[in-house]
């Protein structure tokens, strides 16, 4: 649970979400978004959790994919959802790799507004949180600690930032203004299938990835709503628009142009996004891991390795996933916009693996499989229907241009990246994985 918390941090990524909703011009309002994505969320979690509690596996997606695609299909079909959803881990971890330096450099404008912020101190600071996350990840024995410490300073932070909006701005908004100005929770319920790929670490995965991956989205529920307490005091909606960092604007509009005090809530937020990236890393190592053990990798000889102790980690695929997030950090450089359509990716790719395993289930038939101990027959095909509709929702609406007229430099590319990684999955599938690629076997938990 401390680690898929930690990961979606539901109501750290609604705040920080703030800035990409207003750039991109979000498709719901954010109250409204907020409670249809915790439904929807929800009845992820309820598909996963059965797949999860029926067949657990550290390979997640692929490996569930590879177990109900029809024989003819599985290998194929296996190896692309496994390339999606590493691809997608990868396209997240680089969207908490932004995510802090933007904040901290907002900081620094916040007390110097004569600052000029390049891209290539974006860059850098970009790498930094990487080699961070990077270094955190290297040690198992420390990784159960982190989470359950981050889940801690998350809901620390939550209650110190929302009392002291509270005590300090005695104005605030109108209701109507609230559940109409502000968009997008577009992340807020992202990266649910984390915990999934812990199968090999958690004790009774049939029974405990499901209850991880409920509790995860009540947590995320009831912190996520809290939030939305603070729109109320964004009683200057221009300034907020137009801020680099909404959150920082509100909290400095709540506190009267107090700097210092908007500073330190700030800080709480960044510590925190901070803290979500060591575990997208442990999430996205645990995937190139398993996929290595499969062959699905280049290299996978040395990334199917466990490091020895002191580490216990397997380095090569930390090493490999930390490698492709930093190369993406270069894309920053290039074009801001073709990088902030990289990020979008991710969600849209998590969800089209969400999505193949479901629909191999369908296919399958879920009375011809065993099932876990969690498995509601009714309920739970009401969960896989929603969760397929919603990933071709999601695709179609995500990939719309930002703005009108279409312009090449304000372009939406999601399309663009998502059928990059296809066409990297299927190059490589055609020279290498269709002759090493081997299919997964089940793991006994019983």
């Amino acid at each position: 649970m401390g680690l898929g918390h930690s990961i979606s941090n539901t109501a750290i990524t609604l705040i920080t979400g703030l800035a990409s909703s207003i750039s991109w011009g979000g498709p719901p309002f954010v109250t409204y978004g907020f409670i249809m994505m915790a439904i929807v969320a929800t009845f992820v979690a309820i598909s996963l959790g059965e797949l999860a509690s029926t067949m657990p596996h550290s390979g997640g997606q692929y490996f569930w994919v590879a177990t109900l695609a029809p024989p003819k299909y599985r290998r194929f079909l296996s190896y692309i959802t496994g390339i999606l959803g590493w691809a997608g881990a990868v396209c997240t971890s680089a969207s908490c790799c932004l995510a802090v330096p933007l904040m901290v450099f907002s900081i620094i404008t916040l007390r110097n507004p004569e600052f000029d912020m390049d891209p290539w101190m974006v860059f850098l600071s970009y790498q930094v949180i990487n080699l961070v996350a990077f270094f955190f990840n290297l040690f198992e024995r420390g990784l159960p600690w982190i989470s359950k410490s981050l889940l801690v300073y998350t809901i620390t932070s939550l209650v110190v930032i929302l009392v002291s909006i509270l005590a300090a701005s005695p104005n605030k908004q109108s209701a109507e203004n609230v559940f109409f100005a502000l968009n997008g929770p577009n992340w807020a319920f992202s990266c649910l299938d984390a915990v999934t790929h812990l199968a090999d670490e958690i004790p009774n995965p049939r029974v405990n990835i499901p209850k991880a991956l409920l509790v995860t989205m009540a947590l995320g529920s009831f912190t996520g709503l809290t939030v939305l307490a603070l729109f109320f005091y964004a009683t200057d909606l221009k300034s907020v628009f137009t801020s680099g960092t909404p959150s920082l604007q509100i909290f400095s509009n709540a506190f009267s142009g107090n700097t210092a005090a908007a500073i330190a809530l700030q800080t709480l937020v960044a510590y925190s996004v901070a803290g979500a990236m060591v575990g997208v890393h442990t999430w996205q190592i645990r995937m190139a891991w398993a996929f290595s053990k499969d062959k699905g990798f280049p290299f996978h000889s040395r990334m199917s390795r466990l490091a020895p102790e002191p580490f216990g980690t397997p380095i090569w695929a930390h090493i490999w996933s930390c490698g492709w997030t930093a190369v993406l950090g270069f894309l920053y450089l290039g074009s801001q916009t073709a990088f902030n359509s990289l990020i979008s990716a991710g969600i849209l790719l998590q969800y089209l693996t969400y999505s193949a395993s479901i629909l191999c289930l369908l296919s399958y038939g879920g009375s011809n499989i065993r099932h876990g101990p969690f498995w509601f027959p009714s309920l739970g095909f009401v969960a896989n229907i929603i969760t397929v509709s919603w990933t071709f929702i999601s695709l179609v609406f995500y990939s719309f241009p930002i703005y009108l007229p279409v312009l090449a430099e304000q372009m939406n590319y999601v399309s663009c990246v998502i059928v990059g990684v296809f066409l990297y999955a299927v190059g490589y599938w055609v020279l290498f994985g269709r002759n090493e690629l081997e299919v997964p076997k089940a793991q006994g938990y019983e």
